[in-house]
């Protein structure tokens, strides 16, 4: 699949320069070889570009491109992990040191469950709509607007112009690069939950968080109910879960406070932090890599530009058949 990644980003990146051009690059030796590599049109445009590429500076470019957006995604991920641990440090507060047990799981896991449903929502629409989409969502066209800025700012030459719009023609508007957008954004939440999992550990060692809640609407009744689903969710993976009198005595007028209560709720924390937040996005992850891994088996160029319609006399000549004209009488 990488191969034919590579291929693909080459094509796209040799139809740019001679879009701008005006006028494809005449080269007979590619041609000739590029109508022997096979039969199919979209092929033998894939050969011809690996072809001149190799002459050129157009699979330098492509490479320095990919180069690029990988230090951009690891600085994200960087940054995220970073936003992650500095979550957990933003509630407890006082002496002795104080969390809300209901905002802490709030600001922990609702985000995360929040941008799953937004993924269920994307995936669903990448299903129903198949191949290649010109227009792409609303994402996609900022990320558009974004690099065009970008590009204008950086005053790249041709090449790495051609390079760059084809990466981004790529990950906006095929299957494949969509695919690669959502699993780039899955790392970035995955390392937002690990940071946020690190802190609470690095917290709960170094110093005594009491978790408290206190409403004055809700009773201990209610939430007991509130946080009962979760509990039960967590205590499915063996993670020691609060039980309803540890709720009760966590409520924020309760005078003393014990030891074994602060370990509940800190193994509990962690837990739901795991179960709740990590396993579903690293089962997401998973089927987003499936289905990238099936739509690049099946990626294919878009026939319909013109910089590849022009190039059909060049890689799809017509051959005239062997006829006769006059029957010989002598």
């Amino acid at each position: 699949m990488a191969t034919r990644l590579q291929s693909y980003l080459l094509a796209e990146t040799l139809r740019h320069v001679e879009e701008a051009a005006g006028s494809p690059r005449l080269a007979p030796y590619a041609e000739q070889q590029a109508i022997a590599a096979g039969p199919a049109f979209p092929d033998r445009i894939l050969a011809r570009a690996t072809i001149l590429a190799s002459n050129s500076d157009l699979a330098e470019s492509v490479r320095r491109v990919r180069r690029r957006i990988y230090f951009v995604i690891l600085g994200f991920i960087a940054l995220c992990f970073m936003i992650g641990i500095g979550a957990t440090h933003s509630l407890p507060e006082g002496y002795p040191v104080r969390a809300n047990i209901v905002s802490l799981l709030a600001l922990l896991l609702l985000p995360n469950l929040l941008s799953l449903l937004l993924w269920l929502g994307v995936s669903v629409r990448i299903l129903i709509k198949r191949g290649q989409d010109a227009t792409g969502g609303w994402l996609g066209r900022q990320a558009l607007a974004i690099y065009t800025l970008l590009e204008r700012l950086m005053h790249a030459n041709a090449s790495a112009r051609a390079a760059g719009r084809a990466w981004r023609d790529y990950l906006t508007r095929t299957v494949s690069g969509r695919r690669r957008l959502i699993i780039i954004s899955h790392s970035c939440w995955i390392a937002a939950i690990i940071g946020a999992l690190t802190g609470c550990w690095w917290l709960l060692v170094i110093r005594q968080v009491d978790f408290v809640w206190g409403s004055t609407l809700l009773t201990v009744a209610d939430v007991q109910s509130l946080l009962g689903s979760i509990t039960r969710w967590v205590a499915t993976f063996g993670f020691p879960v609060p039980t309803p009198e540890d709720i009760a005595a966590s409520r924020i007028d309760t005078k003393s406070y014990a030891e074994d209560l602060r370990r509940h709720w800190g193994v509990f924390i962690l837990g739901a932090i795991v179960s709740l937040a990590l396993l579903p996005r690293l089962i997401a992850l998973v089927l987003d890599l499936i289905g990238y891994w099936r739509a690049g088996k099946n990626l294919q160029l878009d026939l319909t530009h013109p910089g590849y319609i022009r190039l059909l006399p060049l890689l799809m000549p017509l051959n005239h058949a062997n006829v006769l004209l006059d029957r010989d009488t002598g």
